[in-house]
């Protein structure tokens, strides 16, 4: 998920610099929903919540880790826009995804 959301913050910056926040923004949903798709058709073992919840915290991990180790700075966690709202999207795309992978009862999930 990280990587597919971080590909897509590489390439906006270098085609569309002024604009790459909120590319990232938009593609970091996407990421998301490609993963989640992956995980509740193959897996599919936690409810969405905790799902949803595993997942943003990944992407938090390895935004901090970006953060200290590339860029020595914590700054990028000011922006609502390029941090706090696609921590958002990814969250809600998440859980929404495994809301309805059970209801349309995707094989492995709970009832």
């Amino acid at each position: 998920m990280w990587v597919l959301s971080g590909a897509a913050l590489v390439v906006a910056r270098s085609l569309a610099a002024p604009h790459a926040v909120a590319i990232y923004a938009a593609a970091a949903p996407i990421a998301a929903a490609t993963v989640a798709a992956v995980y509740y058709g193959a897996f599919n073992r936690t409810t969405p919540l905790a799902t949803a919840g595993v997942v943003v915290a990944v992407v938090m991990l390895f935004d901090l880790v970006v953060a200290l180790v590339w860029e020595r700075s914590l700054a990028m966690f000011d922006s609502v826009l390029g941090t706090w709202l696609p921590f958002a999207l990814v969250f809600a795309q998440t859980l929404v995804s495994g809301l309805v992978a059970r209801r349309t009862g995707v094989p492995g999930s709970a009832p």
